[in-house]
């Protein structure tokens, strides 16, 4: 019932109105309170160096059945074993943490690694020490260009002005400015984006994971029924992921069906014409059976994104199956598999869904299969586990850690 209100209240009170209903009837968030994690692997019979990882804490907070979330648990998780396995003693602070920066700036460190508040303060401090930036998206000033032409789409359809979501959240240009070298999530093509950042020599892409349903079992779908059905697996930043453009075509296509997973609460008031044929999903655990539904009554992962570093949510999607239709700016490698988006015009992307829904049953059953079998051999968790830790032997390889 209180569902139906909220469509209904959507759909018929002024925007104005709205905003004070938010204010008067949802209660402000309380702030964040940050917990500082020291002295992880310590030995008090070596000598050990010492690392703050300035990346989230959530895998010191969680149960692991919980970790399926979202994939940054897991990749976290994996950075702090490598870093443990090397020998150091490693501190962990949340990227947003400026609440224990007088405990974490009393402390000595030889390798300041990660992103956000707590690396760049420590960055400040311990200039002679390997600085390590942990880089998760396109170049701060490409995501700028990328999302403000994005936006400007967006208003000349709808006449709305809508603010930046993705932009300047995590990384800024004197964070990256001071980093000895960069580890980055991405390719070759979200390379490029640091191409004026770092020497060759100094930035180290890296090939990240999507989660796995453990319970999930490849079968055959029915390709005539689900290559009508393409599926939006985002987050925060919905324009930016194209998925106002996705809306415009759907709109107009309702012989397709979208579904959508991830649209945030705050931007739901940005669409308002749902059709019959556009399904918004409630939150879908990756480990659920609903999960594993979804991925079988779907042909198709389409994402229009104007920057990434590289999509998990895609490579997820990948590991169940789904046949990529991405833009190149998700910083994946497709070989000879489902189709890179060229354009993000609504015109355009209503070619490329036509394309697809109208494919032969039989030359989508083999894709589906060569996606799966291309994903679980690139995009797991124990192939990003290999990458990792070659990479970081890489990097301190190249470091001089100062003796004390």
């Amino acid at each position: 019932m209180k569902n139906i209100v909220r469509t209904i209240a959507r759909k018929i009170l002024p925007g104005f109105l709205k905003k004070i209903l938010r204010k008067i009837f949802i209660p402000p968030p309380k702030p964040r309170t940050y917990v500082f994690y020291q002295n992880l692997g310590v030995d008090l019979c070596s000598c050990q160096k010492r690392v703050l990882l300035s990346y989230i804490t959530a895998p010191l907070e969680t149960s692991q059945s919980a970790w399926s979330r979202h994939v940054t648990i897991s990749v976290c998780a994996q950075i702090i074993r490598c870093l443990l396995n090397m020998g150091f003693v490693v501190d962990v602070a949340h990227c947003r943490d400026q609440q224990n920066k007088e405990a974490m700036l009393a402390k000595e460190y030889d390798v300041i690694f990660g992103f956000g508040h707590p690396y760049y303060e420590a960055s400040l401090k311990w200039k002679n020490v390997p600085k390590i930036i942990y880089l998760t998206e396109s170049h701060p000033d490409f995501l700028l260009t990328q999302e403000t032409v994005r936006l400007q789409y967006f208003e000349s359809r709808h006449q709305k002005k809508l603010p930046l979501a993705r932009a300047g959240a995590y990384y800024k240009n004197e964070h990256i400015a001071i980093a000895d070298y960069g580890i980055l999530v991405g390719n070759q093509v979200t390379a490029k984006t640091y191409a004026h950042a770092f020497a060759p020599n100094r930035l180290f892409p890296l090939t990240t994971m999507g989660a796995v349903n453990p319970n999930y079992t490849p079968q055959p779908r029915d390709c005539k029924i689900t290559r009508k059905n393409f599926l939006w697996f985002g987050s925060f930043g919905a324009v930016h992921k194209g998925l106002d453009i996705l809306f415009d075509v759907f709109e107009k296509t309702p012989e397709y069906h979208l579904y959508i997973c991830g649209l945030d609460s705050y931007e739901r008031p940005y669409f308002t014409n749902f059709g019959t044929n556009v399904h918004l999903m409630d939150f879908v655990w990756i480990n659920s059976q609903a999960f594993v539904d979804l991925m079988n009554q779907c042909s198709f992962v389409i994402f229009p994104s104007c920057a990434e570093g590289m999509s998990t949510s895609v490579l997820t999607c990948m590991n169940h199956g789904l046949i990529p239709l991405i833009s190149r700016e998700t910083g994946i490698d497709l070989p000879e598999i489902g189709m890179y988006l060229e354009d993000y015009k609504t015109t355009y992307i209503q070619s490329v869904v036509d394309l697809w829904a109208n494919m032969p049953p039989d030359r989508l059953q083999t894709e589906h299969q060569r996606v799966f079998e291309y994903a679980r051999s690139y995009f797991t968790i124990h192939a990003y586990a290999k990458r990792l830790q070659a990479v970081l032997a890489q990097v301190f390889g190249l470091c001089s850690i100062p003796s004390r």
